[in-house]
């Protein structure tokens, strides 16, 4: 036996089945669909919708904001020399 096929035999060929070539195609489509339906609802010029100003006013009232307790703490270390 030197590997070779006996007089009469033909090589098997691996085919893949119908169907799955089929489930290949459909599957590839919807892929492509998807992606050409996503690069057309892209809108690259969008414009700005929030109107710019240049003025803030503060929504909260002054009384119930916080204030610092600690605001005029002195530490008492300032005063050391080494």
């Amino acid at each position: 036996m030197d590997g070779s096929l006996p007089v009469g035999q033909v090589p098997s060929e691996k085919k893949l089945p119908r169907k799955n070539i089929i489930i290949a195609v459909i599957l590839l489509l919807i892929l492509t669909s998807g992606v050409a339906v996503f690069f057309l609802t892209q809108n690259k010029t969008k414009e700005p919708t929030v109107s710019l100003t240049k003025e803030y006013n503060n929504p909260f009232d002054t009384k119930t904001q916080y204030t610092n307790p600690f605001s005029n703490y002195k530490n008492p270390f300032d005063n050391l020399t080494q």
